[in-house]
């Protein structure tokens, strides 16, 4: 029943799963379940993982660039969405994963042992602090991150990351046409530019997702990002920072 599901799920979103592919995400799901509800991971538990976490997070791999073996780079990756789901799907990609949680990636480490996964490389630290460092600032041609901030940080945590033309995925609810609102000096700062905006409801589940592609257009001045938490506290744009600038 759940391989139907999942198998069905997928095939709504434009996506054929092969019988590996749904098996390795149903064993995903039964480690979720155990060691993620043991380690305070997620929230969400049995059926509801397929279209919450799974569905939710295959939803923007139409947008994945088609070259075999691309590099690609998922910020605040949690219990391992976006990438994990997306690398399950497309075995050539050369996925990294930047969280600030030991704990997390700990557990993530575990996942990819015993999934037998590939070519993932997991780095534990802020994305504030990577977005400066050499070999990752301005490095990945494809960039995502799944619920992590308001959209005006989200978009200073992940453009640098970047290279330019490269894309950045971000993973939203359906309500954000207030963050979109307020995020628009920050993206002009930070170089990018929305190239796409889909809308969508998630096979099974009836919840609404948006899915927000942003364009490297120019490179980050060197001074984005800030320093870790000034992003959060002083989102660019906001009255504390109307010009942007500040340090």
């Amino acid at each position: 029943m759940s391989y139907d599901k999942l198998v069905a799920g997928a095939r709504e979103l434009g996506l054929e799963l092969s019988r590996e592919q749904a098996g390795l995400l149903l064993k995903y799901r039964g480690l979720l379940a155990e060691g993620g509800r043991r380690a305070n991971l997620t929230a969400i538990r049995g059926e509801d993982i397929i279209p919450l976490h799974f569905l939710d997070s295959l939803s923007g791999a139409s947008f994945l660039p088609q070259k075999p073996g691309v590099k690609i780079l998922d910020v605040g990756s949690g219990a391992g969405f976006p990438g994990l789901p997306l690398k399950i799907y497309r075995p050539d990609l050369r996925l990294h994963i930047l969280d600030a949680s030991e704990k997390r990636l700990f557990f993530v480490e575990g996942l990819i042992q015993k999934l037998g996964l590939r070519e993932v490389s997991l780095f534990h630290g802020r994305a504030e602090e990577y977005g400066q460092k050499e070999g990752f600032r301005e490095a990945y041609p494809w960039v995502t991150a799944r619920g992590l901030a308001p959209m005006a940080v989200l978009l200073e945590l992940c453009l640098p990351f970047c290279c330019p033309g490269g894309l950045f995925c971000a993973y939203k609810g359906p309500k954000i046409s207030r963050e979109m609102k307020e995020s628009e000096l920050a993206l002009t700062l930070l170089g990018g530019r929305l190239l796409r905006e889909c809308s969508l409801v998630l096979p099974q589940s009836g919840a609404g997702r948006r899915l927000l592609i942003f364009e490297k257009a120019d490179k980050t001045p060197q001074q984005y990002p800030r320093r870790p938490g000034l992003p959060a506290k002083r989102p660019l744009g906001s009255r504390g920072d109307e010009k942007g600038a500040s340090q």
